[in-house]
């Protein structure tokens, strides 16, 4: 058995209540292997892990390896050019009263040069807000799951209960409908009733 359920969605005449909090639901997860059928919110299958967690796609992961690296070298960045703290943001405007009364080219294209990146070298914010983005499409579009360990082996437990109640009651079935009535008649001795003769 594989604990791998794909999200699908249902017509609404199909219907049914989730197995969470018993509203009506279109969102069905299925498991080809057991087979297995839960009705879910589309709102528990996000961040719920004591229900069901995600299976990334490789894209996913590489995507999220990258936004890692690039919040280091953010990080790195700002504390280099302490952009957006207190002191540069002081500087910056004695820097353009500075400007408007002398004439200082050097100091201001130097400023503007580092303010601006190259066109061969790419913006590391705009990447990694793109990537941010990319990030959160690839979590809406995820499509398999994987239940959690005590949801599974639950699943599996009633599933095995239900198996046993279906063959319970095909052996009741045969045991009754193999039943002959003229071999009942003949393994069995039926009292008979007393017959008088009449007077």
């Amino acid at each position: 058995m594989n604990n791998e359920y794909v999200r699908r969605k249902v017509g609404i005449r199909d219907m049914k209540s989730c197995l969470i909090c018993q509203k009506p639901t279109t969102v069905v997860l299925y498991n080809k292997s057991i087979p297995d059928l839960i009705y879910s919110c589309e709102i528990h299958l996000q961040d719920n892990p004591q229900f069901v967690l995600p299976i990334q796609s490789t894209e996913y992961i590489r995507t999220v390896e990258r936004l890692k690296i690039l919040k280091r070298e953010l990080a790195v960045a700002n504390d280099n050019d302490k952009t957006g703290s207190w002191d540069n943001w002081v500087t910056k405007i004695f820097s353009s009263k500075k400007s408007e009364g002398e004439v200082d080219d050097d100091n201001s294209k130097k400023a503007n040069d580092s303010a601006t990146p190259s066109p061969d070298q790419a913006d590391p914010r705009k990447e990694y807000n793109e990537l941010l983005d990319r990030m959160a499409q690839l979590q809406n579009d995820v499509r398999l799951f994987k239940l959690s360990k005590s949801m599974f082996e639950s699943r599996i437990h009633q599933r095995q209960m239900m198996l046993k109640r279906i063959e319970l009651q095909k052996r009741e079935e045969q045991s009754y409908s193999n039943t002959d009535p003229d071999e009942l008649t003949t393994s069995f001795n039926f009292p008979s009733t007393p017959t008088t003769k009449p007077k």
